[in-house]
């Protein structure tokens, strides 16, 4: 779970510059841990050439390997 966080992280410095502040919140109850990062910049459109990443497809496969 730790490096799916820093993973978020780097994509807010990465894709949110105006960011001002992060949350990240961290849930558990006896099944699952929900985490969410959210930050406070402002909407723009989601427009970005493809640049060889897997993006929040490849992130959401790679939770539910051990460890991550």
């Amino acid at each position: 779970m730790t490096s799916t966080v820093q993973e978020a992280l780097t994509n807010v410095l990465r894709h949110a510059p105006k960011a001002r502040s992060v949350t990240v919140t961290v849930e558990q109850d006896p099944r699952d841990v929900t985490v969410e990062v959210t930050d406070d910049a402002p909407t723009a459109p989601a427009w970005h050439p493809h640049r060889g990443g897997y993006g929040l497809i490849g992130m959401r496969e790679r939770v539910g390997r051990p460890g991550r």
